[in-house]
């Protein structure tokens, strides 16, 4: 078992531990506020179990584009699809951050744009090695994609920043 797996099966065991305390809560009542209430059991379950899979999450992400830097076996044009698809998750976690930091805000198209991007740009350059196009043509095609999907996230940073 890979400690991937570990981390979210202890994160969905603190989640369901939380949620459980909840259901009895519910169910047997009891106080809610004081030294001994159910809250206490329910928000630790929830939030130490959102924590480790929350970090799973970040960390697996960033050893995803990790690989995808040091990936010497893909084709060029899938290479920059994967290295450049793979640092937009990265972009999109650092907007979701600041969507929670100002609870809501206006990041939000921002981090919706380039949580695309993972999906996005390694389908297109696939899509684009069916065809008879030269690798270097696809290359080109893939950057130029590249591009126009990373400036509308630029523009609305940019735009974010100043607003």
């Amino acid at each position: 078992m890979t400690s991937t797996r570990s981390a979210y099966r202890v994160a969905a065991m603190l989640v369901a531990s939380g949620l459980a305390h909840l259901v009895v809560f519910a169910v047997v009542g009891g106080p809610w506020e004081g030294p001994v209430s159910w809250r206490k059991p329910v928000t630790f379950g929830l939030s130490f179990g959102l924590t480790p899979g929350g970090v799973t999450i970040v960390v697996s992400v960033l050893a995803l584009a990790v690989a995808a830097f040091r990936a010497r076996h893909l084709a060029p044009d899938l290479r920059l699809a994967a290295r450049v698809g793979a640092v937009t998750p990265a972009v999109a976690m650092a907007f979701g951050g600041l969507v929670v930091a100002e609870r809501g805000g206006t990041w939000k198209l921002a981090h919706g744009v380039a949580m695309r991007g993972v999906l996005l740009l390694p389908a297109q350059a696939w899509a684009l090695s069916l065809t008879t196009w030269s690798e270097r043509h696809r290359t080109r095609t893939v950057a130029l994609v590249s591009i126009a999907y990373c400036a509308p996230i630029a523009a609305l940073a940019a735009y974010n920043a100043f607003v």
